[in-house]
Order: structure tokens, then C-alpha cells, then sequence
């Protein structure tokens, strides 16, 4: 048996082994504390999975519409290198 602390209760919980914080025994076996972290871990990586498609999805569409435009690094690399020059010339 081992002693549940907070975040343990919480991890119980969330992945449905007890249906609320209040009904979450005070000790539990190590078997099941185990397995319920190891559903934790997957869900995290399911939910890290999915954000992470989702954010490369919206950084391809961002950079489609900057190209579009004419945006490119070249071209802002060379407008500060410019404005640098110029900077240095007024001084």
C-alpha cells in the first residue's frame, strides 16, 4: 500500500479511477498508482501531440501568408543591414 499525496488524488482522478478527490482513499496499492500514471503520461503526450500538430499547422499557414506578401528573411535581413549603413553614415 502507499500513501496518496495531492497530486497523486488528482492523477486518480483524471484518469477515472475514482470520480472525485473527496472518495480517493488515503492509501491505494502501488500497482494501481502506477498504472494511473502511466494513462497520465500517455494522455499528456496524446493532448502535447496534438498541440503540437495544431501549432505547425498555424506556422505554415502564417508563413505561406508572409510569402505572399513578399516577406521573407533575405529581404529583412537586408533592410536592417541597410538601415545600419545608413545609421552609421549619419554619425
Amino acid at each position: 500500500m502507499y500513501r496518496v499525496t495531492n497530486f497523486d488524488k488528482r492523477i486518480l482522478v483524471w484518469v477515472k479511477r475514482y470520480p472525485s478527490i473527496a472518495e480517493v482513499p488515503e492509501k491505494v496499492t502501488v500497482d494501481c498508482l502506477l498504472t494511473a500514471r502511466s494513462k497520465a503520461r500517455i494522455k499528456t503526450c496524446n493532448y502535447m501531440i496534438v498541440v503540437t500538430i495544431i501549432g505547425c499547422i498555424i506556422a505554415a499557414f502564417l508563413g505561406k501568408r508572409q510569402a505572399e506578401r513578399g516577406e521573407n528573411l533575405f529581404k529583412m535581413r537586408q533592410d536592417w543591414y541597410e538601415e545600419m549603413l545608413e545609421k552609421d553614415k549619419n554619425k
